[in-house]
């Protein structure tokens, strides 16, 4: 299934013109983000969903606090996102891990804790939760950001992965592999275009903004086509700068014809 997050061209448009405008693309689904139900009220979020009859793949919550020095903080927000979720009719919560402020030793144990709880609560609703690969340099501490993150967290929680394509970018491991590897847990892939850089100081300076579209980057989306085709995988499309809705129409069309 090809989605587009709702928090693509955030940043240009509002998110009236975004919903709108994914219809007229012709997307029949969409992941929805913590960010716009925060923003816009959910009720607003509601209506538009079902004004244009979308399915939603996933909910989203972009978690950036502290599990070392406010675990509860972060255990009610992927509380919500859960409960999200179910009033968006989805059996899924994507998100990220969360950081540590000074000890990430504590944070991972209070990550644990929490998680389990969560995970806890959300299969009594039905509701399954994957995991977002993220990085780790300067203020970007996440919990789990690469492979050996995952594969910790994976011998730890029964949790799924949502894999996202540029941060792998920035891995030890080659992207195509660790999809493969984690085919059985792949909920779905965030898909943007980047170039490969190696160099963290100068990738910190521009990597929030390189969802790339298409084209604009290294990554080669037919061999990732080829690799999830018939997996019964959701690739979400998630493009940020340098694009416009005729760069995700592109992209559209590309993947169509890569699973086709």
């Amino acid at each position: 299934m090809i989605s587009a997050s709702i928090g693509n061209f955030y940043n240009s448009y509002s998110f009236e013109q975004r919903v709108k405008k994914i219809h007229e693309l012709g997307f029949t689904s969409v992941e929805m983000t913590m960010f716009e139900i925060e923003r816009e009220g959910m009720q607003k979020v509601l209506d538009a969903i079902k004004k244009f009859g979308f399915k939603i793949t996933d909910v989203h919550l972009t978690l950036t606090d502290f599990f070392d020095t406010n675990p509860e903080l972060c255990k009610r927000k992927l509380l919500e996102a859960v409960d999200a979720a179910e009033k968006f009719n989805t059996n899924v919560v994507t998100f990220h891990s969360g950081k540590f402020e000074n000890d990430m030793e504590v944070g991972r144990k209070n990550f644990l804790s929490v998680l389990k709880e969560v995970i806890e609560y959300a299969d009594k609703k039905g509701i399954k939760l994957a995991i977002e690969n993220l990085l780790r340099f300067k203020d970007l501490n996440y919990l789990i950001a690469y492979e050996k993150d995952l594969d910790w967290v994976f011998s730890k929680l029964p949790i799924g992965l949502l894999y996202d394509v540029n941060h792998g970018t920035l891995g030890n491991e080659p992207i195509y592999k660790i999809i493969e590897k984690n085919m059985d847990r792949l909920f779905g892939l965030h898909l943007g275009d980047a170039e490969f850089k190696k160099d963290f100081k100068k990738a910190r300076d521009v990597l929030p903004y390189e969802h790339l579209a298409i084209g604009k980057g290294q990554v080669d989306f037919k061999r990732i086509c080829d690799i999830v085709k018939n997996k019964n995988k959701v690739l979400i499309i998630e493009i940020i700068t340098r694009a416009d809705f005729k760069d995700l129409a592109e992209f559209k069309q590309k993947l169509e014809s890569y699973l086709s």
